[in-house]
């Protein structure tokens, strides 16, 4: 039943109710026909608009051009999936985007025990690999699982950490771009002593790529400046236990 009444009679203003006898506003939708001003609970079928314009869903005194306050919503456009957020144009237009991926982490793990000669020169780091972390879709190559990962295309900030357990080691680690474990594709390089902890760095990879590492350990040299550090352990080293992590954070630009 559709009623048509005078609202308020001081300003003029005429409402018309669907299933009320009582309009909220120029226009109200009561479907179960129970609506009770003192009742939110009987509110929550209802639809109003109000003599400002804007819409309530669930209540009866909207305070935005769309309000909801009852239920959820549902926009399907053909662009909606599991996990998607509602992405804006420059024109206010929405539509359903993957959530972006900025911040996500990966975590890429190397355990072993290394055995280094003094006249190994860089040498491939290989261990057992694992991934502790992996919100950006890292792989550990099928092929050289002991000392490759593949890495997404994007850009990332690098932290580096490595360190033989109970060794004062003095040396330089590099990372590698290949499929292969050839080390002739050096991205990055740092020198260290003792644990290296707290390297970052940033790198873009325009497509999914293979890293891999390599280590170079120096012996005792009065020709070289490093000798004059406090005392470290030069090698060989024989089975000595290592870990090394490279934790990869998303960056979107």
């Amino acid at each position: 039943m559709i009623f048509l009444f005078l609202a308020n009679v001081l300003s003029a203003q005429i409402g018309l109710g669907i299933g009320t006898y009582i309009p909220q506003g120029i226009f109200h939708v009561d479907p179960r026909q129970n609506t009770s001003l003192s009742v939110d609970s009987t509110k929550t079928d209802d639809f109003v608009v109000d003599f400002s314009g804007n819409v309530g869903v669930g209540t009866l005194t909207p305070q935005a051009k769309l309000d909801i306050n009852a239920g959820r919503i549902a926009i399907r456009d053909g662009s909606e999936g599991q996990g998607k957020i509602l992405i804006s144009d420059a024109e206010g237009k929405g539509t359903w985007s993957a959530a972006g991926d900025n911040g996500k982490t990966g975590l890429w793990s190397l355990t072993g025990n290394l055995t280094y000669l003094n006249n190994d020169g860089l040498k491939l780091l290989q261990g057992t690999a694992s991934l502790p972390e992996n919100e950006i879709g890292l792989q550990i190559d099928p092929v050289n699982s002991s000392s490759n990962i593949i890495v997404p295309a994007g850009l990332y900030l690098i932290l580096v950490e490595l360190r033989l357990i109970n060794t004062n080691e003095y040396g330089k680690m590099e990372i590698h771009l290949g499929s292969g474990q050839t080390l002739n594709n050096k991205m990055y390089e740092i020198y260290y002593r003792v644990n290296l902890k707290g390297s970052a760095f940033m790198h873009y990879f325009p497509q999914n790529s293979y890293v891999h590492m390599g280590v170079n350990y120096f012996p005792y040299n009065t020709n070289n400046l490093y000798t004059q550090m406090p005392i470290y352990d030069p090698p060989p080293f024989n089975a000595v236990p290592f870990e090394m992590h490279l934790r990869f954070i998303k960056l979107n630009y």
